[in-house]
């Protein structure tokens, strides 16, 4: 089975770093580091702001606000009845994460490592992907550098990753899809951490000083890939991209009775 880099490769026997973020040939034409890619629009992934919505992602619903004549009532706020266990292991990314082909693309079904992955690093598994020798869902070390840090423009291609340990320095050796285009950054893949109360992803990043440093999942339509960076606005000062910030929610797959 094709890899899915496996229609680029001919074309990038060499790559060559410029100006941008992305990886490019030696024409100077970007060479998308698309492992996955994105369905919808993604300024529209907001966390759940009604009860049905958060039973469609598998979360209890908002606690119910008391009143009183006296007080103004609270703003519900997460506790531990929020908290419960997910529905299944198995499961989607939200915003619509795919697969990339030519001509088509599959929608990505991830699985966790057990229905309470709460709050400490986990890697996150594609289940039945095209690249099985690379099967997490990681991230691999930018062209344009990879040191994160406030101040600091390095960044990650999210792609599918062998495994690292939590908090691990990026590996140059566990490998990874992006390979196929002649790009051997090193990769990480334990870099996620669930939500209970709202099922969203967030992300980090080892340096190779050992220092983990929390990162935010960023779009940059510019060169079309999903990735990782620690500052935001300093990668967009230095690519001028226009690179946002997305947020990435875990939403279990319904299970046939």
């Amino acid at each position: 089975m094709k890899t899915i880099f496996a229609v680029l490769s001919a074309l990038a026997a060499a790559y060559t770093v410029s100006a941008g973020s992305g990886i490019y040939d030696n024409a100077g034409k970007v060479q998308n580091p698309r492992g996955f890619d994105v369905r919808g629009d993604l300024e529209l992934s907001l966390p759940p702001k009604t009860n049905a919505e958060r039973l469609r992602r598998g979360m209890a619903p908002f606690p119910p606000t008391r009143r009183s004549p006296s007080r103004i009532a609270m703003r519900p706020r997460a506790s531990g009845s929020l908290c419960q266990p997910l529905s299944s292991t198995n499961g989607f990314i939200k915003p619509e994460v795919v697969y990339f082909y030519p001509a088509d693309t599959t929608r990505l079904v991830v699985k966790v490592p057990s229905v309470d992955s709460f709050g400490v690093p986990i890697d996150i598994t594609a289940v039945g992907g095209p690249d099985s020798d690379h099967p997490f869902v990681g991230a691999v070390g930018g062209s344009g550098g990879f040191t994160f840090g406030s101040g600091k423009s390095g960044y990650a291609y999210l792609s599918g990753t062998g495994q690292t340990p939590a908090s691990s320095p990026p590996s140059s050796s566990v490998g990874h899809s992006i390979q196929t285009l002649g790009y051997n950054g090193p990769a990480e893949s334990r870099i996620w951490t669930l939500s209970c109360e709202t099922r969203d992803l967030t992300a980090q990043w080892t340096n190779a000083d050992g220092k983990t440093v929390p990162a935010t999942v960023m779009y940059d339509p510019a060169v079309n890939y999903i990735g990782i960076t620690g500052d935001l606005s300093a990668f967009n000062a230095e690519f001028k991209e226009g690179a946002y910030a997305v947020t990435l929610t875990f939403v279990p797959q319904t299970m046939p009775a």
